[in-house]
């Protein structure tokens, strides 16, 4: 009796020494996907920045030949590429303001070119000019008030529409006929 009392004491221990075993085999390998998982985490996000970074480089270097090149428009929208990639970045702001100054300045010397060029053509007060063309008859009127001239247009369609347009800004027909009243 106390031989087989040892001998299921000793199944027992066995047992419990075999579930200890599976246990810790089992937690073991637990812990070995949860580190292969945090790996793989930290390999994509490795990537991921790795990627941001290059497109944030090519934004850079594409935004830094347009504006040597004085492709303003061009380089503005290749900042703010690089503005996504790295949000907060002190020198694609600083391009970007450069690029919207620029344009800007480009727009107001193309603004003054093109005021010179109609205050040199037109007498003060207003001019009218009819252009007919296919299917439409285009009534000009050119508005010269002291220093600053205006470009007013009616389009009379041959279907019956009317466009009305003050350089190049839609207006209604009644704003068109007030304000170019001879």
């Amino acid at each position: 009796e106390a031989e087989a009392k040892a001998k299921a004491e000793a199944e027992r221990l066995a047992k419990e020494k075999a579930e200890a075993e599976a246990k810790a085999k089992a937690e073991a390998e637990r812990l070995a996907k949860e580190k292969a998982a945090a790996e793989a985490k930290a390999k994509a996000a490795a990537d991921a920045a790795k990627l941001a970074d290059a497109k944030y480089k090519d934004a850079i270097t594409r935004g830094d030949a347009a504006f040597n090149n004085a492709k303003y428009p061009e380089a503005e929208k290749a900042y703010q590429e690089a503005l996504v990639q790295k949000s907060g970045d002190a020198y694609a702001k600083g391009r970007l303001i450069d690029c919207e100054r620029m344009i800007s300045s480009d727009a107001n010397q193309k603004t003054d070119e093109r005021q010179k060029q109609l205050l040199a053509k037109y007498p003060q007060g207003v001019t009218e000019e009819i252009h007919p063309a296919d299917g439409v008859v285009v009534i000009k009127r050119v508005l010269v008030k002291d220093k600053v001239a205006y470009v007013y247009e009616k389009k009379v369609f041959n279907w019956g529409g009317i466009a009305c347009f003050r350089d190049g800004v839609s207006i209604t027909e009644s704003v068109f006929e007030l304000e170019t009243k001879k």
